[in-house]
């Protein structure tokens, strides 16, 4: 037997994935009620667990409290901020600036920075150096990108703020 929850998904179990219909549902839910910009970008979103004794006395046929744990990227204003969006009340339970902190980079970061080196002037002269002129070439060259993440310890410029590419 499963449960019905909003937004009429069923579930078989409260830890059940979120559904396709859940996810949009949180996104539509936190974007109307804090009026965010389109400048903001979902960076993950994820059941939000419920407690370890909701889980353990659970019974088939028993209603279940949903709630989504999102984390969000405000790229204009460079600030991020987790929430917890309930769908069965369809109210945002929380949402909290996190100072400080950078998400996850996103897989869209990984292609522009790609696409940067590609056509920096620098990297462009030093493949024609080595004989690489043919744009289409160029094309099919994969730059690995890596990630340095600075270290509080280390107080590199002075900020907690940065992560270099």
């Amino acid at each position: 037997m499963s449960v019905k929850v909003n937004p009429n998904v069923e579930l078989s179990h409260p830890l059940s994935p979120l559904s396709e219909v859940e996810i949009e549902k949180a996104v539509q839910i936190v974007k109307e009620q804090q009026q965010l910009s389109e400048h903001v970008r979902f960076m993950s979103v994820m059941l939000h667990e419920p407690k370890k004794s909701e889980v353990l006395n659970y019974k088939p046929g028993n209603t279940v409290d949903r709630q989504v744990f999102l984390v969000i990227l405000d790229d204009k204003e460079l600030k991020t901020f987790e929430a917890v969006v309930n769908l069965t009340s369809e109210k945002v339970d929380s949402y909290e600036y996190i100072p400080g902190v950078q998400p996850n980079v996103a897989l869209e970061e990984f292609e522009q920075c790609e696409e940067l080196v590609k056509s920096h002037p620098d990297f462009v002269s030093a493949l024609q150096k080595c004989g690489i002129d043919n744009p289409d070439l160029m094309k099919n060259i994969l730059i690995l990108v890596c990630f340095l993440f600075i270290l509080e310890q280390y107080n590199f410029f002075q900020k907690k703020t940065y992560q270099l590419v």
